[in-house]
């Protein structure tokens, strides 16, 4: 990019990934050292109150960019939505209706159970302070302007996916890197089977329709067909978030009274007693 702006002496404009900055939000919002209120369990009260403020923030975002057309009227607007979000999950709605357009505090089937234990969260001022100043470093003005198209880079890391895991760094002086490198491309490009017959090709063998090697082909690029449409299904998401859900809650389901055996049933036999 550098090489290619001092030639045509164009500005070219850089953009951070979206996601990435998301992610590293989440992390030290979880890390971020604050009090649970009493009787909760302080490692599961921050993952929840990250996870929840971090897409909080990326739905605000994401609608914003769908709703303005102008980078600067997002951004001014992107910015009350940010700070806005400590305040909504404590329960103080008053500036929701002109700064977030996600909050759904004024419709009657509202509900608190995406925050943590499904209550609204109590903050002290400087637990306040700490979590707005990670919402300031990584949702500052700088970084919304970064941010401002939310682009990601997912198809630049599946490319380099599927190119490294064909071609490893290993191999970089190789002969065979540079054909590794163009078969893990055209495989991302049109699919296994197919670059599969082109490279054949290539290469001067002539594969006809009845051929084993033009069958398996074929074979593997229905297989990989179906996959990519399974995993667009509703279906397909919703089994996925259950199984995620399941595993975020086991450390606190393994010490469930519900749960034998369990050291805490052992100890307090009255817990699973569901007959009376």
């Amino acid at each position: 990019m550098r090489e290619h702006n001092a030639k045509v002496q164009e500005k070219v404009q850089h953009f951070k990934c979206f996601i990435h900055n998301m992610r590293n939000l989440h992390k030290h919002l979880r890390s971020a050292c604050i009090k649970q209120p009493k009787g909760m369990d302080r490692l599961l009260y921050c993952k929840k109150l990250a996870t929840a403020i971090r897409t909080r923030v990326r739905l605000e975002l994401t609608r914003l960019r769908k709703l303005l057309r102008g980078d600067e009227l997002y951004l001014a607007r992107a910015r009350e939505a940010v700070t806005n979000v400590l305040e909504c999950f404590s329960g103080s709605h008053d500036s929701c209706k002109h700064k977030s357009v996600v909050c759904t505090a004024h419709l009657k089937g509202h509900s608190t159970r995406y925050l943590p234990y499904g209550k609204n969260v109590v903050l002290s001022a400087a637990d306040k302070q700490k979590l707005q100043k990670v919402l300031d470093k990584y949702c500052g003005v700088q970084q919304l302007r970064d941010t401002v198209q939310l682009h990601n880079t997912n198809r630049c890391e599946n490319m380099h996916s599927r190119l490294f895991s064909y071609a490893p760094k290993s191999m970089v002086w190789k002969r065979s890197f540079t054909a590794l490198c163009y078969s893990a491309t055209l495989g991302a490009s049109v699919g296994r089977g197919l670059s599969l017959l082109q490279l054949a090709g290539r290469c001067g063998i002539n594969i006809e329709a009845s051929d084993p090697m033009y069958r398996y082909a074929m074979f593997t690029q229905n297989i990989a067909r179906y996959h990519s449409d399974r995993k667009q299904k509703h279906e397909y998401k919703t089994s996925r978030y259950l199984s995620h859900r399941k595993r975020a809650n086991r450390a606190v389901l393994s010490q469930s009274l519900y749960k034998a055996p369990s050291k805490v049933s052992k100890e307090h036999d009255y817990g699973i007693n569901l007959g009376n």
